[in-house]
């Protein structure tokens, strides 16, 4: 699935372009994976575990453009992406196809401008229409900005995964599993 292109003002009067990243945005969606995980310890890899080659990110971002349950929102600055959001199964069987999770990555000179939110609330929308029942995402305990953002779009603590990360320097972080409910 796709979402929507449009053009976009930040909070400090820049344009961007939202839009779904597609096979010739392999390049700088590898650059954007691979400075995002090392620009926190909140995402699920460190850098060099950015693996895809070009060809394999080119495959897997055609894939997901042709796929009515997988969906990818990313901003655009001219060819840098900015930030991304998906929504993907939780699963394919029967008993979980009704659930969706939710994963956004801002780079870090960009935090503050509002693109979590959009991005959040645009895969929210994305979700209702390919028809999930329901939202999930994890996010780190520590991260109190993101818990914050999930909690002003709806979402409400569903559990907790203890030491659920674990870092190179032997500290543990918590995982808050968090859920809303998009159709009753």
């Amino acid at each position: 699935m796709t979402c929507r292109e449009r053009t976009l003002k930040l909070k400090d009067g820049s344009s961007c372009l939202l839009r779904s990243p597609g096979p010739g945005d392999a390049a700088p969606m590898l650059s954007y994976l691979a400075d995002t995980a090392g620009e926190t310890s909140f995402l699920a890899r460190y850098p060099e575990e950015v693996g895809m080659s070009r060809e394999e990110e080119q495959d897997f971002l055609r894939e997901v453009l042709f796929d009515p349950r997988r969906v990818m929102a990313a901003v655009f600055l001219d060819d840098a992406v900015l930030g991304c959001a998906n929504v993907f199964p939780v699963g394919k069987r029967c008993k979980l196809r009704h659930r969706g999770e939710l994963g956004v990555a801002i780079r870090k000179p960009w935090w503050h401008m509002g693109l979590g939110s959009l991005l959040t609330g645009e895969c929210i929308t994305l979700a209702r229409e390919m028809g999930y029942e329901q939202l999930e995402l994890k996010v780190l305990a520590g991260n109190t900005r993101a818990v914050g953002l999930y909690e002003r779009h709806g979402f409400v603590p569903w559990g907790r995964v203890i030491n659920g990360f674990k870092l190179k320097d032997g500290s543990y972080l918590d995982e808050i599993m968090m859920g809303m409910i998009l159709k009753r």
